[in-house]
């Protein structure tokens, strides 16, 4: 999420340009679809324990991760950086207490992110 915070940083100080700013968006929902993943594994170990309540309290409390990528790959099939940008400063919002890593200002690991993003959308990946 540390890196999510940079990205978001980025494009709320910065002013990409579309392609950077799709790339960027892609990024955010490949980060949150490996969120959403994390609590499946996690729930799912837990509900085969019997712990169904906190399964769900946890499925709860990290649902904002799902519809947050569901959002923005809606936005990005559709093309629709606008809707997509608007997704992104909600979503900054959500990770207002996490700071990016000193250092990481100039780094863009979301270069290219558009690219693994639709291998994943092709190959039937949710979102």
């Amino acid at each position: 999420m540390v890196e999510m915070a940079g990205a978001l940083q980025y494009a709320s100080t910065a002013e990409p340009e579309p392609q950077e700013l799709t790339d960027l968006l892609a990024y955010l929902a490949l980060a949150l679809r490996q969120i959403t993943e994390s609590v499946e594994e996690s729930t799912g170990a837990w509900e085969r324990r019997g712990y169904w309540v906190k399964a769900d309290r946890f499925r709860h409390e990290w649902r904002w991760a799902e519809a947050s990528e569901q959002s923005l790959a809606s936005a990005l099939r559709s093309g629709d950086l606008g809707a997509g940008a608007l997704v992104a400063t909600e979503l900054g919002a959500a990770l207002a207490g996490v700071k990016p890593r000193a250092g990481q200002k100039h780094k863009r690991p979301w270069r290219g992110a558009q690219s693994a993003w639709e291998s994943g959308e092709a190959a039937g990946s949710r979102g």
